[in-house]
């Protein structure tokens, strides 16, 4: 790269030959320039000075026009006259009248040729045009005023080289004399800048090949959870034809249905089959819902959906468990409730897991309390607080985790299966909502659910953010 820096003669040759063409060449421009400009003014002064005469000329015949109507255009002499008039003390050398139809009454002089100032106005007798007058003259004054224009031009054109020829050349040749001094530290630092990118290059190359080993690696984490949303589905779908089985036989034991069953412990056996069998039927179906969540697989089926129906009808789905657990369950509601825009079985999925695990987790004689707000930024909220006996906030992450259990499994008999609230969540968000936990041990736990305004239902058919 050091050879690039080396002075080359020729460039200098040809710069030097470059700024004097430009210097010329902007030196003729303002030459003509100057020129032409000078000329035009002089030639539109003539030609508005002829025009004038042509005015003056037809304002004097006008009054003769108004005084005779008739015989104005008769008497030649005197148009002659009156032109000649003004013939004498202007540049006028050519001129003629012409009546109404444009045939010429009078006229005087020779035309002076394809360059000339002329000038043509309207004889009028009160409203009515009755004639014309048109004058020619040559512009004796535009030669005077273009020789000036040309002088003037000269002087700027000289004034033009200097500043874009001389002081350039003498500007670039005080340049060359610092240049020469800059080269040799300039290709010194050129040497450390060629070792430099040598450097950056390899690293370069090192980092595209981490960069592929990263895409690499994304590409098959992607393959292996799509492999295993594809596994959980199809397993999930396999197992459920023959868990319906155990259910259904169970639940005929357990009911006697066929006939009665003479041991008691057989009965026993068998509610334990089917409530075994259930538990494990909603775990698969927690693993199918979730496995297609994560597939892009579920979609939304939207209807307009009552919150309060809602609640009541996962409320009578409990009841069993809220009564046996002496709990005491409460639905806080606005003056004038609205309705939502939402997927009404996966709402009650929602609702659901997240009554069951508060349930769970509040002991005996505990409260739950569901209430409901709207927002005009943030939409539709509801919460669901119970006195449970809570987590410590560095464990809300894990229980929102597919599979994550807070608590240790040996020690507790209501530690669930994990999927509850990671389904809860993704359901949420598949509405464009969000969930946060707030839980303090000993205290209990909140779950906070937030829809966005626009899945709002108000009166009238719109879906619109509600009023605060």
């Amino acid at each position: 790269m050091t050879e690039l820096i080396q002075p080359d003669h020729k460039v200098e040759l040809r710069l030097r030959r470059r700024m004097k063409q430009v210097a010329v060449a902007f030196a003729v421009t303002v030459l003509l320039a100057i020129s032409g400009l000078f000329f035009g003014f002089g030639y539109l002064g003539e030609v508005t000075h002829v025009r004038i005469e042509a005015a003056r000329a037809a304002e004097l015949i006008s009054l003769r026009a108004r005084v005779d109507p008739t015989g104005w255009a008769l008497d030649t002499k005197q148009l002659d006259k009156t032109l000649q008039t003004i013939h004498g003390e202007n540049y006028t050398v050519w001129y003629e009248v012409l009546d109404w139809n444009g045939a010429v009454i009078s006229s005087g002089g020779e035309y002076p040729g394809p360059f000339v100032a002329a000038g043509v106005a309207d004889i009028i007798d009160g409203a009515a045009v009755v004639g014309a007058v048109r004058i020619a003259g040559r512009p004796h004054g535009l030669f005077q005023f273009a020789s000036l224009g040309l002088l003037l031009g000269l002087v700027l054109s000289g004034c033009v080289i200097f500043i874009l020829w001389v002081l350039p050349v003498r500007a670039l040749d005080t340049a060359l004399g610092r240049t020469e001094s800059y080269r040799i530290a300039l290709e010194a630092r050129i040497s450390e800048l060629e070792l430099t990118q040598d450097m950056l290059e390899r690293q370069g190359a090192e980092l595209s090949q981490t960069a592929d080993s990263l895409f690499h690696a994304r590409d098959q984490e992607q393959k292996a959870n799509k492999a295993k949303s594809e596994f959980l589905a199809n397993m999930s779908h396999e197992l459920r034809t023959p868990l319906n089985s155990i259910i259904g036989f169970s639940e005929m034991v357990k009911l006697q249905a066929i006939g009665p069953v003479e041991n008691e412990r057989y009965l026993e056996y068998a509610g334990h089959i089917y409530s075994s069998g259930n538990h494990l039927l909603e775990l698969i179906n927690d693993m199918l819902d979730l496995a297609k969540v994560e597939s892009g697989k579920l979609e939304l089926e939207e209807e307009v959906v009552d919150f309060a129906e809602l609640y009541e009808g996962c409320r009578s789905l409990l009841e069993h468990r809220i009564s046996g657990d002496g709990l005491r369950l409460a639905l806080v509601l606005p003056s004038d409730p609205p309705l939502l825009l939402a997927d009404k079985r996966k709402m009650r999925q929602i609702l659901f897991n997240l009554l069951s695990n508060a349930i769970k987790h509040t002991p005996r004689g505990g409260s739950i309390t569901t209430s409901i707000q709207t927002y005009p930024k943030v939409g539709f909220v509801f919460n669901i607080a119970d006195t449970g006996k809570g987590m410590a906030p560095e464990d809300i992450p894990k229980a929102l985790e597919p599979f994550g259990q807070v608590g240790d499994p040996l020690v507790s008999d209501d530690i669930g299966t994990g999927l509850g609230l990671p389904l809860t969540k993704a359901l949420v968000e598949l509405h464009g909502g969000t969930i946060g936990l707030a839980s303090l041990p000993g205290v209990g736990t909140t779950a906070t659910v937030k829809f966005p305004a626009s899945r709002i239902f108000l009166t009238g058919g719109e879906v619109k953010q509600a009023k605060a």
